[in-house]
């Protein structure tokens, strides 16, 4: 994964993506996505459709993780923001 110089992000409550929401255990939701790892920034699972879910900073941590928030790095995603 490489970092663009757009991150796109929400932690609002009410923003779903997947059948997901902020705060959904990761036990509930690990078959939604592919856990994956950016070194020295933590672990999230990548979501169809572009988005991923911020889980936690520290591989001991990743079964008693919540979604904390939801992220996207893709250009067509802030574009299609931006268009509404």
């Amino acid at each position: 994964m490489l970092l663009e110089d757009i991150i796109l992000s929400s932690d609002d409550k009410n923003f779903t993506k997947s059948n997901m929401k902020i705060g959904r255990k990761f036990h509930k939701i690990k078959n939604l996505g592919r856990l994956k790892n950016y070194i020295g920034w933590g672990y999230y699972l990548e979501l169809p459709a572009g988005w991923n879910a911020y889980l936690c900073m520290d591989k001991s941590e990743i079964d008693s993780s919540k979604v904390l928030f939801f992220f996207s790095m893709e250009k067509e995603i802030f574009e299609s923001i931006l268009e509404k």
